[in-house]
Parts: C-alpha cells; sequence; structure tokens
C-alpha cells in the first residue's frame, strides 16, 4: 500500500467552531455535539471505502504489493540490483 494518500474532501460538520473570526481553520473536533471525532470518522470513511475499492478491484492492490516487495528486495522489477 502507498505511504500516503492525498484527496480533498467535504464535511458537514454541525454546529462548527473556528479559531478566527475569520473562518480560515475549523476549530471543531467534532462532527456533532456529543458525535464522533472528526479525524475518527474520516479515518473510519477512509478506511472502509479503500478496503471495499481493493477488494471490487484486487489487480490494484497486487500490483502495490509486488511493488513494496521489490523494493525490499533491493531491485526496480529490471532484474538488477539497485
Amino acid at each position: 500500500m502507498r505511504n500516503g494518500l492525498v484527496a480533498a474532501i467535504a464535511l458537514n460538520v454541525e454546529e462548527p467552531v473556528f479559531e478566527s473570526q475569520t473562518k480560515i481553520k475549523l476549530g471543531s473536533t467534532q462532527m456533532a455535539p456529543d458525535g464522533e471525532s472528526i479525524n475518527k470518522y474520516v479515518g473510519d470513511f477512509i478506511k472502509l471505502n479503500v478496503d471495499n475499492y481493493l477488494h471490487i478491484h484486487p489487480d490494484v492492490g497486487r500490483s502495490d504489493r509486488e511493488q513494496d516487495q521489490r523494493k525490499r528486495a533491493g531491485t526496480q522489477g529490471n532484474g538488477w540490483s539497485d
């Protein structure tokens, strides 16, 4: 699996709290009052959907694993050692 994931997401936070009057940084840590944290919600959502995607498209996960194994073995897939 890749070391990182870049995505743009949009969330609706009930009763948001901002850190400044210009509203450039969200200060809320919960999705809703007495709700789960934004971090946990996004993490669970990403984990579930990436897992579902890899089950539907197993070739993607397989190629990533094979590439990772080649890197660990010290090759780039061309048979030559780095």
